[in-house]
């Protein structure tokens, strides 16, 4: 009889042990399903993000050309061409079960304008609103019933305890901003594209109102001189007897007589402080090498020399502390490196370690050597066509190396010829658009028709 009890026993303790088994089989596979299914929720919403910042960032790169004062698109065109390069780059990442990620050309990306707002320590994001420096991009996978690549994300295990599938959707935004200055960290490799040469603050906006009345006046062109001028020698182009206009701004800082007309020098010059010309462009294979003659609509202004102003019109000191025209050859070649930001630090021309300038607050950099033949002129030659930036200044005092310089803003320019030999030697520039990674952004300026130097794209969401 005992024995008959025991066996009954055992097989009461077998029988609670499987139904004990059989329900933590149940919740270790719920937990298993779990685990599994959350590390793939967690893997497809991370190459989710990858993805919408991929086709963000490329959408972006077509920001710049409606951007700044070299922009060569409308913002429709850019419009349409960032929506088409973010669903391209959408097709190039996998996500999950999918292996290209769906992007909706009108659903999915915005574009408009994005500043930072330091005072709230948020960024600004005026969707639609032009110039157009900021994208944003949305990846979905919430789309139920949707066959086109944004459906919920159907799940492995989690169907056994109930749960189908998964609803994700990823953002990512970037913005393009102007440079306000340059900052290269200590010991880095990187350098910022600045040549060491000045360009006078006025000159370089004259230049500017001078290309708008240039862009809307009929037949311009005809009224530039139709080659480089010798010095400041002036050939018109303009029929004889016709008397120059003093409102022009092609011919600014003009000195007339009471009746408009044109005051001539001693040698039969006109009177002038700088001339504008539109003698330099793309040559045939489409780039600013030699030889580039011909107009191309953007105006051409000089940098050096311009007339009898104070100072050498010729370098200024930024960095390395030789002065010898390797060393400004290797400046404008390579740039400035982490030894020109030290020794720009010692000599306090930094502001927490960044080469910023402006208008309210300016930095003192004395003069450099003069521009000569050999070293320099090869490394302009070298360059030609290649954007750079240079400095704009306001006021220079004294002649040659002890001149000092009131440098307020840094522009982009590309250097269309050079002339180093014979008297007067003089370099011709256009503004160009430069893209830097030294750059430090001027995060609350939204972009402007007169920007010229601009960060790389960066990700805010």
């Amino acid at each position: 009889m005992a024995r008959v009890w025991n066996m009954l026993i055992t097989n009461k303790r077998r029988g609670a042990i499987a139904i004990m088994a059989a329900f933590l089989l149940i919740v270790i596979i719920g937990m298993a399903a779990m685990a599994i299914d959350i590390g793939y929720i967690m893997m497809t919403r991370t190459e989710m993000q990858a993805a919408a910042d991929s086709c963000c960032l490329a959408g972006g790169t077509e920001l710049l050309d409606g951007l700044g004062i070299e922009k060569t698109k409308t913002p429709a065109e850019v419009d349409t061409a960032a929506r088409a390069a973010a669903v391209d780059y959408g097709t190039r990442n996998h996500a999950g079960d999918l292996a290209s990620v769906y992007v909706d050309n009108q659903r999915d990306v915005e574009l408009g304008r994005g500043y930072f707002d330091t005072a709230s320590g948020t960024w600004v994001k005026e969707w639609g609103v032009t110039p157009y420096n900021m994208v944003g991009v949305d990846v979905h996978r919430d789309q139920g019933g949707s066959g086109n690549g944004d459906q919920p994300l159907p799940l492995i295990l989690a169907p056994v305890i109930g749960t189908d599938e998964q609803n994700l959707v990823t953002r990512a935004v970037c913005v393009q901003m102007p440079v306000k200055g340059f900052y290269v960290p200590p010991g880095s490799e990187e350098t910022s594209n600045i040549m060491p040469f000045g360009l006078a603050f006025e000159d370089w906006y004259q230049r500017y109102d001078a290309q708008e009345w240039f862009e809307a006046t009929p037949n311009a062109a005809a009224m530039l001189d139709p080659a480089p001028p010798v010095g400041l020698e002036w050939t018109s182009s303009l029929p004889d007897g016709e008397v120059y206009d003093a409102t022009n701004p092609l011919f600014y800082n003009q000195e007339v007589d009471t009746q408009g007309n044109l005051v001539f020098d001693g040698m039969g010059n006109p009177v002038w402080k700088q001339v504008l010309f539109d003698n330099f462009g793309k040559n045939a294979g489409g780039t600013y090498t030699p030889p580039a003659a011909g107009q191309d609509g953007v105006l051409e202004i000089v940098m050096y020399p311009i007339g009898n102003e104070p100072g050498n019109y010729g370098t200024i000191d930024l960095g390395h502390l030789g002065n010898s025209a390797d060393d400004i050859r290797d400046q404008i070649v390579n740039g400035l490196n982490a030894d020109d930001y030290a020794v720009m630090e010692a000599e306090g021309l930094l502001t927490d370690g960044e080469l910023v300038v402006s208008l309210e607050n300016p930095v003192y950099a004395e003069g450099d050597t003069g521009i000569s033949n050999g070293p320099i002129t090869q490394a302009l030659n070298e360059i030609l066509g290649e954007p750079r930036a240079i400095a704009l200044f306001t006021d220079v005092q004294n002649p040659g190396n002890n001149a000092i310089y009131e440098l307020v803003e840094f522009v982009g320019v590309r250097t269309m010829d050079v002339q180093t030999t014979g008297t007067p030697k003089q370099i011709w520039l256009q503004p160009a658009t430069l893209v830097d990674g030294s750059g430090v952004p001027d995060l609350d300026d939204p972009p402007g028709d007169d920007d010229s130097i601009f960060t790389p794209l960066i990700l805010i969401e």
